[in-house]
């Protein structure tokens, strides 16, 4: 299984699935050296964009809770 395939997966379970099609569609544009279009690099309010970037510039997701200081 490749490795952008269980990301997706594991993106699907924790976010919701507009986020985990962006990653898929932001990982197979990086993989062809396709230049990705102004709205998907800039937009700020959308799930997609932001899974498209996490694809694309091979973002971790954050995993680690922060631990409550007080």
């Amino acid at each position: 299984m490749q490795e952008a395939t269980i990301h997706t997966i594991h993106v699907a379970n924790t976010r919701d699935s507009a986020y985990a099609a962006g990653v898929t569609d932001g990982d197979e544009c990086r993989r062809r050296k396709d230049k990705p279009s102004a709205y998907l690099l800039v937009a700020l309010n959308d799930d997609y964009s932001a899974g498209f970037r996490a694809g694309f510039f091979q973002r971790a997701l954050r995993t680690t809770k922060i631990a409550n200081t007080r």
